[in-house]
């Protein structure tokens, strides 16, 4: 029996632990709901039996009663079972109320519910093993397939798993290092290719080679592949050993990602979710180097090895079972998501060609700026400062890094002992009872009209720009080139925990993100990002082509919102950006395109100019109900326009007098994800905002913003995908190599001299996605832009044919 003692309302508690509880089945444990009250004893916890001790309150009446350390927390006591009086035991867990504000603690609860099952049906919290075996040759596992599929004639569900030296399969020393697989429950195959004592070593088979038998179990139609994070896999399957898996049919990464993106759905996770295993791999991952597998003893690599695919087939069933549940997600991840993974495989494998000598130099440039900068900024200090500050900059000048510290440069421009200025924006906190001048940078830059300050905010924002293209997109870059003198970008598809990196990675929108380098941040405007771009050649014989939807996030919001004046301004071929700036100035729009480039007044064709600059701000910001406070930010910050807060009102209410739909899409979206926790987009993908009954009133209005914005940027990134996966498989030769997504724009090679033919057939591909087989009738074309060019910095437009 496991007792559930809290202190939330019973409704709560029931809907809580009921909905965890059907994942049990069909070994539901017995349980029941104890409700906390004020001075009453502790539950009775007869011998065998656990109690799960859901919240503080309850924490502190064992804590008084002596069964529970006084001084300690719920997070230091998880997992550590207390004994009670009666040799039962107490297992601490969160209060389910705090679920509202932080969603990840309902996982926190589900894995406690799980371990409290445990320790009821065995005494113990100790991890349940698999069987994992080292093995010679795969021949016992194929025969065993063999036999599943002669007694059913389906292909057999088979879960795949390596462990290599290190994580990036580019360095020609580096190899896997084992190779698991599992098709029975609770069984795992494992072949070791190290060379530590202690594992069974590898035999051939009498017919075939242990290659062939990996070659036959990755493109077999009797058998269908699973894995966790299986890009990660394949790649290097494909890349060492040469083998192109045609069978992989589901990621536990990606379905879980899917079905809750606000969680970590790493494997680790989703085995003390869904499985018997949970914890499997806690110990390895505390006391081993997995940067490093190959030095990793047999005997202890062996249970982390096979627990991965015995784990990953548990949580393959369970998650597959919840999303067949849901028609739309179904197809979404069928049609458009796993394909697209298939398709980055590709896309990661060939990498980019970059020219080292070019970012040497703009290296070696930069730092150049930046001393003579930095010294342009110091000179503007009042002397007392600078004779004041002498060792903290020296001292900062000599570690390398920036002597304009945030405390110099606010006593610079906010105390007397500088310019004195009155700050814009101030912080939450107080210093002598008065609040605290924002140091933000977009702050700063405000104060740039001002005579006294200009001069210093031209250098910091020199500075600024110097420094980020410095180091991120030089010394950051150059870290990840590989031998082949080639990037490979880790692109993420789904919201996880990834081995290798310290933090979640990927996105909880589904918007594309990548590492090692993120190359998706490359810029495209700033003082530096031509020199930068220069810095990706095509290769020889090659040029490079760039393809993007034509004002794509706009056309999503038309459809989605059924915004009248948006889709006839498209249906008419209307420059979106010119309807608006139109609107903004006042006038008619045909009067309005009549003053772009006019050749008799200049006044004019400045204005025209000005105002379809400051329709992109609302176009993109007002977009999703932006507020006239938050208008005026965006404005400044993003385009550096500055607006007074009566400017910024006007505007937004011209904005909205011009595309009143918008209103009622965003209307309708507050109302949806009220009554539902979720909104959903057009292509099926579902964005979870439970926030949206959190107590905490910032936590309900973001995820109020996020139900509006999240379906349509959503949508365009998994179109982009979705083009990418079709255009794979539509040009397999070779001709094509897509090499990177960057802002939303693909990114290829394309034979020299083929320029409009290659454009033309990505970009027709682009245009006509079928959105048919996701249930999607789009009322406008997504048309699309190209540009190629020798490297990203000196791009031509391509003229399409409609």
């Amino acid at each position: 029996m496991i007792t559930i003692w809290s202190t939330a309302q019973p409704k709560l508690v029931s809907e809580t632990f009921g909905r965890m509880l059907k994942g049990f089945r069909p070994n539901v444990p017995k349980h029941q709901f104890h409700l906390y009250k004020e001075d009453a004893e502790p539950p009775v916890v007869p011998t065998g039996e656990v109690c799960l001790v859901a919240g503080a309150k309850p924490l502190a009446v064992l804590q008084k009663a002596g069964l529970a350390p006084k001084g300690r927390t719920i997070t230091s006591l998880r997992e550590k079972p207390l004994k009670s009086p009666n040799n039962g035991s107490f297992l601490m867990t969160f209060d389910p109320h705090s679920i509202a504000n932080d969603p990840p603690n309902y996982d926190i609860l589900l894995c406690d519910l799980r371990l409290a099952d445990r320790l009821q049906r065995t005494g113990s919290t100790e991890v349940l093993a698999g069987n994992c075996k080292w093995v010679p040759n795969f021949s016992e596992l194929i025969e065993g397939i063999a036999s599943d599929y002669a007694q059913t004639g389906k292909p057999v569900d088979v879960t795949v798993d390596t462990e290599t030296m290190g994580f990036y399969p580019w360095y020609p020393d580096r190899d896997i290092v084992s190779i698991s697989f599992t098709h029975k429950r609770g069984e795992a195959h494992v072949l070791y290719l190290g060379d530590l004592p202690g594992a069974e070593k590898v035999v051939e088979p009498q017919n075939g080679s242990v290659w062939d038998q990996v070659n036959w179990l990755l493109t077999s139609d009797r058998v269908k592949i699973r894995a966790a994070n299986g890009k990660y896999d394949m790649i290097w399957i494909a890349e060492k050993w040469g083998i192109e898996c045609t069978n992989f049919s589901m990621d536990t990464m990606l379905v879980g990602s899917l079905l809750d993106e606000n969680r970590s759905n790493s494997l680790n996770l989703h085995a003390k979710l869904f499985t018997p295993y949970g914890g499997y791999d806690d110990a390895f991952n505390q006391t081993q180097d997995k940067g490093a597998m190959e030095k990793i003893p047999p005997e202890k690599l062996l249970p982390y090895a096979g627990g991965d695919t015995i784990a990953a087939q548990d949580v393959a069933d369970t998650l597959k079972a919840d999303l067949l549940h849901d028609d739309d997600l179904t197809r979404f991840y069928v049609t458009i998501l796993h394909p697209a993974a298939r398709a980055f495989e590709k896309v990661e494998r060939r990498g980019l060609v970059i020219d080292k000598e070019k970012f040497e130099v703009l290296g070696d440039d930069l730092r150049k700026t930046i001393k003579q900068t930095q010294d342009v900024a110091l000179g503007l200090l009042p002397q007392k400062m600078r004779i004041k500050y002498k060792d903290r900059i020296e001292d900062q000048i000599a570690q390398g890094k920036n002597p304009l510290l945030p405390s110099i440069l606010q006593e610079f421009f906010f105390t007397p002992h500088g310019l004195n200025l009155k700050p814009y924006e101030v912080t939450p906190k107080l210093k002598n009872g008065q609040p605290v001048p924002s140091m933000k940078k977009s702050h700063l830059r405000q104060f740039e009209h001002v005579p006294t300050a200009k001069a210093m905010v031209a250098a910091l924002t020199e500075l600024d720009a110097a420094s980020k293209t410095l180091s991120t997109f030089v010394e950051g870059f150059l870290k990840h080139l590989r031998p082949d003198m080639r990037l490979h970008p880790t692109y993420f598809l789904a919201h996880g925990d990834f081995d290798g990196y310290d933090d979640d990675a990927g996105t909880v929108t589904g918007r594309l993100s990548a590492k090692d380098p993120a190359i998706q941040t490359v810029p495209k405007k700033t003082k530096w990002a031509k020199r930068l771009r220069e810095c990706f050649p095509s290769p020889p014989k090659k040029k490079l082509l760039s393809c993007d939807f034509s004002q794509g996030e706009l056309k999503v919001v038309a459809c989605v919102a059924n915004e009248k004046t948006m889709l006839k301004a498209y249906e008419d071929g209307l420059d979106l950006h010119a309807l608006t700036g139109a609107q903004m100035a006042q006038v008619d729009i045909k009067e309005f395109l009549s003053w772009k480039d006019h050749p008799h007044d200049k006044e004019l064709a400045a204005a025209f100019e000005k105002h379809r600059g400051n329709a992109k701000p609302c176009n993109f910001g007002l977009l999703y109900g932006m507020s006239a406070e938050g208008f005026q930010k965006y404005a400044w910050a993003s385009y550096n326009i500055m607006l007074s807060i009566e400017e910024a009102t006007e505007m937004r209410n011209a904005f909205f007098t011009l595309y009143p739909g918008l209103l009622g899409y965003h209307d309708d979206m507050r109302k949806l994800v009220k009554t539902f926790k979720m909104v959903r987009t057009p292509l099926g993908r579902i964005r979870h905002l439970p926030t949206i009954d959190s107590w905490d009133r910032q936590a309900r209005s973001s995820a109020e913003r996020q139900a509006i914005n999240s379906p349509i940027q959503g949508c365009l990134t998994d179109m982009m995908i979705w083009a990418i996966a079709l255009l794979e498989d539509a040009y397999p030769g070779g001709e094509l190599e897509i090499v990177a997504m960057i802002h939303d724009a693909l990114i290829a090679y394309i034979p020299e001299g083929e320029e409009q033919l290659w454009a033309q057939r990505v970009t027709d591909v682009m245009s006509s996605l079928p959105f048919d087989k996701v249930g999607w009738k789009p009322q406008l074309k997504f048309t699309a832009d190209a540009e190629a060019g020798p490297d990203l910095a000196h791009m031509s437009k391509i003229k399409l044919v409609a």
